[in-house]
């Protein structure tokens, strides 16, 4: 669908705010749809939709991470305690807190427990990616010192490979090895986005790259769908952005960025999944609802919880960055 779009706008433009302010919001609802696949048929489809999605998010956060650091001048300053702490770790926490209160049995708790489930850790459904993100920020943080552009990606890409071979060396769960080198292919993508605008622009490159992408990508999916193989998978599941991101940058969205229920939806959409599973657990557990009632509920209870982790979120940082203002201003 979005290559036939595409067609009537075949000029490649920049990846730019408004193209992500439109995605986030579909990719949000797309996750959770993704993890409610199983109570209604007309669902089914959504459950490929997950490794595209989270390699989206990857894509999107280093994109956007590498054009602030060349447009923005001291950007990295206080980067660990500003984008890392404030962003990741403290929401995480709270998600932690609000998981804890709604589903965890509190006399019989145990930390420990959380830290050895087959899979890799899990302290709420969901977590391993904000895990896989923290540590992604902190390999980008070590990159961005280096002056050298490459170096920065020849960085992001070792540093992604290792936690991809770490986790999946030790029989972690196939999401958090799977995707995550998505991460380097957005930093790889930002640094090389105006040759690649110009081998793709036009009809007859959205066509030839679309055919390659869906070419490269289906021999991939074969590789891992006939023989098993995990690097196949990795490769295949970290490139799918880009077959995406070849499509949306034919489409002016600009008008769509602005509307109020995309921005609203946008603005909430990193809660959006903070939350989502916490609820699908909580009301799988407590609350008796047939599968379309369950799709609705956990929606609707979702989206009203998101808002208000989100001004939690927000009030729990005010004082941290105010304090890094004055410090600042100083």
């Amino acid at each position: 669908m979005f290559v036939f779009l595409g067609m009537r706008q075949p000029e490649a433009k920049q990846f730019n705010k408004d193209v992500v302010t439109v995605l986030k919001p579909f990719l949000a609802m797309g996750i959770v749809l993704h993890h409610l696949h199983a109570q209604s048929v007309y669902l089914h489809e959504f459950e490929r939709w997950g490794p595209l999605i989270v390699g989206i998010f990857f894509f999107i956060s280093a994109y956007g991470l590498s054009y602030s650091l060349d447009n923005r001048p001291g950007y990295m300053k206080n980067f660990l305690s500003k984008k890392i702490m404030l962003k990741f770790v403290l929401p995480t926490f709270l998600a932690f807190l609000l998981n804890f209160l709604l589903n965890e049995h509190v006399v019989d708790y145990s930390f420990m427990k959380h830290l050895n489930t087959p899979g890799g850790p899990f302290f709420f459904s969901n977590d391993w990616f904000m895990y896989a993100l923290v540590y992604c920020y902190l390999i980008f943080m070590v990159a961005a010192k280096a002056k050298n552009r490459n170096v920065q990606l020849y960085i992001q890409i070792c540093g992604s490979l290792i936690f991809v071979l770490v986790t999946a060396l030790n029989d972690f769960a196939r999401n958090w090895w799977a995707t995550p080198l998505a991460f380097p292919v957005g930093a790889f993508y930002y640094q090389n986005e105006l040759r690649i605008r110009k081998l793709v622009n036009g009809k007859t490159g959205l066509l030839i790259s679309t055919l390659l992408y869906l070419s490269v990508l289906g021999s991939l999916m074969a590789g891992s769908a006939l023989f098993n193989y995990n690097v196949t998978t990795v490769l295949a599941y970290s490139l799918l952005p880009l077959l995406l991101v070849n499509c949306m940058i034919r489409l002016d969205v600009s008008s769509l960025a602005k509307n109020r229920n995309i921005l609203f939806l946008s603005g909430i959409s990193f809660e959006i999944y903070l939350v989502h599973g916490i609820i699908i657990d909580f009301l799988s557990k407590h609350v008796e609802l047939s599968g379309p009632v369950l799709i609705v509920a956990t929606i609707v209870t979702s989206l009203l919880v998101a808002v208000l982790f989100h001004k939690l979120i927000i009030a729990c940082q005010k004082p941290f960055v105010s304090k890094f203002s004055v410090k600042t201003n100083a």
